[in-house]
């Protein structure tokens, strides 16, 4: 099974490794990276995705290089993508209330049911052994 954890987001890693190594405000990298501490703000807050000019801000910057930031954004970006891929799969797929209430069953099942009781039940102590 798949590792479900989420990737880092840019953010993220800014506030939790990058920031805190600085000891400088949010303000003076906004500064120093010339952007305006709103525009900073929002990438902290994950409100702005790392775009290609901000990955060269601060690539140049911390010394990571644009592909580090692009990258890490298109990671979490495919997670969150599949994440709500996933959502709306669930979302479409009817509930077991709507199953019995339409009396119907799923084709697994109907098949199931053409099975005499005593092959499925050898099939049933087979898997357990």
């Amino acid at each position: 099974m798949q590792d479900m954890t989420p990737p880092p987001h840019p953010a993220d890693f800014l506030n939790d490794i990058l920031m805190p190594a600085t000891g400088r405000s949010d303000g003076e990298i906004a500064h120093l990276l010339g952007v305006s501490p709103e525009t900073f703000y929002k990438l902290l807050t994950r409100e702005k995705p790392i775009t290609r000019q901000t990955a060269e801000l601060l690539g140049r910057f911390f010394q990571t290089g644009v592909d580090f930031w692009l990258q890490m954004q298109a990671e979490f970006d495919r997670y969150m993508a599949m994440q709500i891929a996933i959502e709306r799969e669930l979302v479409s797929l009817p509930s077991a209330e709507t199953w019995m209430a339409e009396d119907r069953l799923p084709e697994a099942d109907v098949a199931l049911e053409r099975v005499p009781f005593d092959e499925r039940m050898e099939c049933i102590a087979h898997i357990r052994c």
